[in-house]
């Protein structure tokens, strides 16, 4: 099957599906509700009656087991007159919502290994791994440009602040998952990356000029659009260089959605919106008007509306009016069923159960992820040339893990290649016990500090206390140091002071391991930084290590 719809060809399947519905119908398959697998039996009937009663368009999986969702999907596919879709927010795979499923890399650890064959790769494995899921649409990749270290919600979600790399590998996702027809959605139109509110929970501002937008935010998205993508979620942001209408989220402006989005950058594949029920837009319209007014602005599908019922009714009632024109549903509901035919959906089959979670977790998925890591963890700055560490034995080496009272699995890790004294400590140790150990510190002419028990969350001061901040400070003041920072690259913001660092992204076994494995020689570092962190760690910044003659640990 094609990588990408040809939305203008006639298709029979289409046609002859749409000619059974009548208007309340057509609207439904507009409509994608929440479903959740670890809910009580109230929401399975609520949900088996939407789509049975109902006909809604499709469902959005969240938390929960593979097999559980499976055995959801069966059920309500089963009571559905026309196939549905079945979504996930899975950009960095269905970890992101499921259990059980393997643990692939968020999206800066790809902008920093900049490596869009392993990008595609990933694309790929998520496609299968949709398919076996019998999910047919991804609400992925995201392609805003996080150029905002204060954003609450996009930060790692993001490929990073270069919007090339933004755009290569949100190209290379798209089109590994479209190859197993999995509707990609790329997301946020027009660009969240530049906000300190979440829309979530508030209407964030975009304030850039018209020409900013159009050589930055915009250009991932018309990117993609240009290498043929499926569809393309609007984002709940209020952008008064492209539409000024006060409190008017962009998702629900036809200046955006249809001059700009449709018109002038020419896509022709589905439009959706973000969740309907995000604060963001839920806060300035009733849920049938929202609904409404969502489709009059140019969306074909309407993601989470909170009163179906309502909605159809209120739609209708535009449709009378001639607030929204019979064309303009005939298209979208054509759309959908276009895309539902693309995906397979005329020839629908129940998901097999038997192996299910095994099928999902693979060797494969392990290399490929181990790969992702290798390439993408930053040796950020090597100013005293240090890492590796060629020679320990010149040193008196202590290794300070600061955030949990246990070894990590860093220091284990490094203990195979570099005879060091071992030190743990809380993030909520008291004052004293930091400064003991400060005290400790001057034995040494080398310390390496790991820092770990972070938080990706910039409303959590991404996870460090002030006793820690205080403390690494004073250790990089003090001694020729090499600092690895086991979280969000952001945090390195509180640490210019240190001349050797390696980025490592996440606190996990394999991130750690990669770690100390570049910092101790059995592997050579190859990251970018993804993201600008002050003037001391610059976009693109990071040095290229060699790995000494030491074994790798794989």
């Amino acid at each position: 099957m094609a990588q990408t719809i040809n939305w203008k060809k006639q298709n029979e399947w289409v046609d002859s599906v749409y000619a059974t519905l009548n208007t309340d119908q057509k609207i439904a398959q507009l409509m994608i509700i929440a479903a959740f697998n670890n809910k009580d039996k109230a929401h399975i009937q609520d949900i088996e009656c939407h789509v049975r009663e109902i006909g809604v368009g499709g469902l959005i999986f969240f938390k929960g087991t593979p097999y559980k969702q499976a055995v959801l999907t069966n059920q309500y596919q089963k009571l559905s007159k026309i196939p549905l879709f079945i979504s996930i927010d899975g950009e960095w795979g269905l970890n992101m919502r499921l259990d059980s499923t393997p643990v692939f890399p968020r999206q800066m650890v790809f902008g920093g290994a900049n490596r869009t064959d392993l990008t595609k790769q990933f694309g790929v494995i998520i496609g299968k791994h949709c398919k076996r899921m019998g999910i047919n649409f991804n609400f992925a990749p995201d392609v805003d440009v996080n150029n905002n270290m204060n954003n609450p919600v996009i930060n790692d979600r993001s490929y990073g602040e270069n919007k090339y790399i933004v755009a290569r590998n949100g190209i290379a996702y798209m089109q590994g998952m479209q190859s197993a027809n999995i509707i990609a959605s790329a997301k946020h139109f027009p660009g969240h990356g530049d906000t300190e509110t979440d829309s979530h929970f508030g209407l964030p501002v975009i304030k850039g000029s018209i020409k900013r937008l159009d050589s930055l935010e915009l250009y991932p998205f018309q990117e993609l659009i240009d290498n043929g993508l499926t569809a393309m979620m609007s984002a709940h942001l209020y952008v008064p260089a492209l539409d000024s209408t006060e409190n008017l989220a962009s998702s629900i402006s036809p200046k955006i959605v249809t001059e700009l989005l449709r018109n002038q950058m020419g896509f022709d594949g589905l439009i959706t919106t973000d969740a309907l029920n995000m604060k963001g837009v839920s806060s300035y319209y009733e849920p049938g008007e929202l609904a409404a007014k969502a489709l009059i602005a140019g969306n074909d599908i309407l993601l989470m509306v909170e009163d179906v019922p309502m909605s159809i009714a209120v739609i209708k009632d535009y449709l009378n009016r001639g607030l929204i024109s019979q064309s303009q549903l005939e298209q979208s509901c054509k759309k959908i069923l276009t895309a539902k035919y693309w995906c397979g959906l005329n020839k629908y089959k129940p998901i097999i159960l038997e192996n299910l979670t095994n099928d999902l977790n693979n060797i494969e998925n392990d290399l490929l992820i181990k790969q992702i890591v290798k390439n993408g963890v930053v040796v950020a700055k090597n100013l005293d040339k240090i890492i590796p560490i060629s020679n320990p034995e010149q040193y008196k080496i202590a290794c300070i893990n600061v955030g949990s009272a246990q070894l990590s699995e860093f220091q284990l890790q490094l203990n195979n290649y570099i005879k060091a004294d071992y030190y743990s400590i809380d993030k909520n140790d008291s004052k004293e016990s930091f400064d003991t150990l400060l005290s400790k510190s001057d034995y040494y002419n080398l310390v390496i500090i790991s820092i770990h028990n972070t938080s990706r969350y910039v409303s959590k001061n991404l996870g460090l206390t002030q006793a820690q901040i205080d403390f690494i400070s004073a250790i990089g003041l003090k001694h020729k140091c090499i600092l690895v920072n086991n979280g969000n690259p952001y945090i390195l913001q509180y640490f210019n002071m240190f001349k050797n660092v390696v980025v490592a992204y996440e606190d996990l076994p394999l991130y750690n391991q990669i770690a100390a494995q570049i910092v101790g020689g059995g592997i050579n570092a190859k990251g970018k930084m993804p993201v600008s962190v002050t003037n001391y760690f610059p976009l693109g910044s990071g040095v290229e290590t060699v790995a000494l003659n030491k074994f790798e640990y794989i």
